[in-house]
């Protein structure tokens, strides 16, 4: 059973909106502590565009403020962020260490084990431990796919000489294995993205027919790619 979140925004989460979180920062999002003048503060984070995040602070809660140099970032801190990171635990293999060391910091008493418990948390590969396995049955739901594209996908088209149109839809992450399991499923290819600095990102990418019986599944359930999805289906 779903425990609740905040009053102001508990009545409009249900077991759907938790997955589709659950696959945007499963792809991209943060679940880091922020460093205070004093302590630190358990917080979960996504970047993208701002009017699309004020929908996802209607739903979850938290703030939007913005992100230097042209973006916006959906936040949410200390025990909101504790309770939401519980929420969808079951749904974010990568995040479930990261939520149990907010956990015990936040039942921490003692100011030198918490640093202890953030220094470790900061030091620990999240992707270390997880395979494609993980997400067998998570990327065959169309909410936490929803979350996913919503993220990191980019969608592009090219039109041939002869008139075809040819669809595309690539998204990156760090994540190589839930992008392992979404190529298993859903087909499409693997390649290293093209980054700079120690950034290793892969690119999953999916083509024509394949991309059109994704996107059939999710189309009514995105949020911050609605838009930019309508625009590329034209035609």
């Amino acid at each position: 059973m779903v425990e609740t979140s905040p009053k102001r925004f508990k009545e409009k989460l249900n077991i759907n909106n938790l997955k589709y979180l659950a696959g945007a920062l499963e792809v991209g999002g943060v679940y880091n502590f922020i460093k205070t003048a004093s302590s630190y503060r358990p917080h979960i984070s996504i970047t993208d565009n701002q009017e699309e995040l004020q929908q996802i602070k209607d739903i979850y809660g938290g703030t939007v403020n913005k992100a230097p140099p042209n973006s916006w970032t959906w936040e949410i801190f200390d025990d909101e962020a504790i309770q939401l990171g519980k929420n969808i635990y079951m749904y974010t293999p990568s995040r479930r260490a990261t939520v149990d060391a907010f956990d015990r910091f936040n039942n921490e008493l003692v100011g030198a084990t918490k640093r202890i418990i953030v220094n470790a948390e900061n030091k620990r590969d999240r992707f270390l431990k997880i395979d494609q396995e993980d997400y067998r049955e998570l990327i065959l739901d169309p909410y936490f796919i929803a979350g996913v594209i919503d993220n990191r996908g980019v969608f592009t088209r090219t039109i041939k000489k002869s008139g075809n149109i040819y669809k595309r839809l690539a998204l990156s992450s760090k994540n190589r294995a839930l992008l392992e399991a979404l190529q298993s499923v859903h087909g499409g290819s693997l390649s290293p993205a093209l980054t700079t600095g120690k950034s290793k990102k892969t690119v999953w990418t999916l083509f024509s027919d394949d991309v059109e019986r994704l996107i059939s599944k999710v189309e009514n359930i995105l949020i911050l790619k609605k838009n930019k999805l309508a625009q590329w289906s034209i035609g």
